[in-house]
Formats: structure tokens, C-alpha cells, sequence
């Protein structure tokens, strides 16, 4: 992705492309997750991408690939690790609201997939392809007793079972998101009535 300012001044964010992975399985001397780690610093030098500029799931099996992306030669340990798992930060909901996305996200899952909703409407997300645009439709909100009135997303496991596909690249894409609201204070424009920046978007370039 590609994140600046646009001719309006406003953050902007804009997913460029999906770049895959993939496992050599002839290859017996590498094992899987170095060859991975691999590639990520590869195409990372490729587009000009600095490891704190780099953000990766933590979740699961995530983090000990982390571990072995962060002892990678010419990689540091100072990417972006996003954990999908355990509760919703502290970080407030929005400029607008103050709310910790703790009071307001039943999880951290929920927090991560809901909050580009409103950097969408005010325009300050770009290039979303209908591989990710179809995973983020699919998956539903649920509802659960002790919830009260807090948003709480399903699960993969149920979005799974229910419709056949895992959103992994939606995932990747809500990394993306995380890493600029951490790494660069990424907020929506978006007033509380739903108007905000969506009225003068700019020109991305």
C-alpha cells in the first residue's frame, strides 16, 4: 500500500496490490517459514518497504513466524505485530469520539475489521479489490448474551463453515489499516453525523 496525503491535505490510504507467497516443497534444506520470511524481505527491498513500514499477524502460528521473519538477514524487529486475538485496545473510536474501542468492540477482531468502515465513507481508503471487498461483505456481525451494545464480529471459523471461504486476504488488507493508524496516526475525517471528507476526497496522486 501507499499511504501520504492527498491534494486536500487529508490521510489517505491506498491498497496497491496482493502480492502471494508461496512454499517450495522440492526444497528440503529451507524450511517453510524461513522460506517465507524469505520472500517477505525480498519483495519488502523490491518496493522500497522498511521493516517498521511492515505489519504481520500475530495471531496463532503467526507469531512464531514473526520470530523467524525478525533473525531474517537483512530484516530488524521493528514491524508492526498485530494480534486478531484477546480484547479491543485502548485507542479511541474516533476523532469525534473518545470512547475506548474497548467499551465499544466486543473483541480486538471486531475493532481491527470495523474501523476502516469510516475511513471508507470519508474517502481516505483507496484500491479495494472485490477479492477484499467480497470478504468484507461476507463476513457477518454476531451477536452474543453479555455483549450489551458492543459491535462483535463472527468468526472465522463460522464464516468458514457458513459460506466456504476464510477472508485472509481482507485480514492481510486490515493489517494494512492498523499499521497506519499505529504507525501514523491514520483517522478518519468522517464528522459524527457522516458527512465529514467525503464531499472533498482530493486527487490520491
Amino acid at each position: 500500500g501507499s499511504f501520504g496525503r492527498n491534494s486536500n491535505g487529508i490521510k489517505t490510504l491506498s491498497r496497491d496490490k496482493t502480492i502471494l507467497l508461496y512454499e517450495n516443497v522440492e526444497n528440503k534444506a529451507t524450511p517453510r517459514s524461513q522460506q517465507l520470511a524469505n520472500q517477505v524481505v525480498e519483495h519488502c527491498k523490491k518496493e522500497n518497504v522498511k521493516p517498521m513500514n511492515f505489519g504481520g499477524d500475530s495471531t496463532g502460528g503467526g507469531a512464531p513466524f514473526l520470530d523467524v521473519l525478525a533473525s531474517t538477514s537483512g530484516w530488524d524487529n521493528s514491524f508492526l505485530r498485530v494480534s486478531f486475538g484477546g480484547a479491543a485496545s485502548l485507542k479511541p473510536v474516533s476523532p469525534t469520539d473518545k470512547t475506548p474501542a474497548k467499551e465499544k468492540y466486543a473483541n480486538r477482531v471486531s475493532e481491527l475489521w470495523h474501523v476502516p468502515k469510516s475511513l471508507m465513507r470519508s474517502g481516505q481508503i483507496k484500491g479495494i479489490d472485490s477479492t477484499i471487498a467480497g470478504q468484507m461483505c461476507k463476513r457477518r456481525l454476531d451477536k452474543k448474551i453479555g455483549d450489551k451494545d458492543k459491535i462483535r464480529l463472527e468468526s472465522k471459523t463460522d464464516m468458514k463453515a457458513r459460506c466456504g471461504e476464510s477472508p485472509g486476504e481482507a485480514d492481510a488488507f486490515m493489517v494494512l489499516v492498523d499499521l497506519c493508524r499505529t504507525r501514523f496516526n491514520f483517522v478518519s475525517v468522517e464528522k459524527s453525523s457522516g458527512g465529514g471528507g467525503s464531499t472533498k476526497k482530493g486527487s490520491w496522486r
